[in-house]
């Protein structure tokens, strides 16, 4: 029992941010409804495209015209690397070559 999708704070097309681990994407809306009271999003992100839908309108806000937000890029978990410094991975054994000349 889906309400009016013009009860939504935005709608199609709008220009808006979501927040996302304290940090907010810009976004346009693609769709939206109000269930319950609610309000939910599907959003295309500026940045990388992709989509996501079904976001709960507490994460998201209008952008204010003409602003460039300040993101922080997405970015996967982190893999471990050779150059880390992990203290509980074995340690290669080191050798030390002296030359005598003499």
């Amino acid at each position: 029992p889906n309400e009016p999708a013009q009860r939504a704070r935005y709608k199609r097309g709008d220009r808006v941010e979501r927040v996302i681990d304290g940090a907010w994407f810009p976004a346009r809306v693609t769709d939206c409804y109000v269930d319950g009271g609610a309000e939910f999003y599907d959003l295309r992100y500026e940045d990388d495209g992709n989509t996501e839908r079904d976001v709960d309108g507490d994460e998201v806000r209008k952008r204010a015209a003409g602003s460039t937000p300040v993101v922080q890029p997405r970015r996967p978990a982190h893999q471990p690397s050779p150059l880390d410094d992990d203290e509980d991975a074995p340690k290669e054994p080191t050798a030390t070559v002296t030359h005598d000349n003499g």
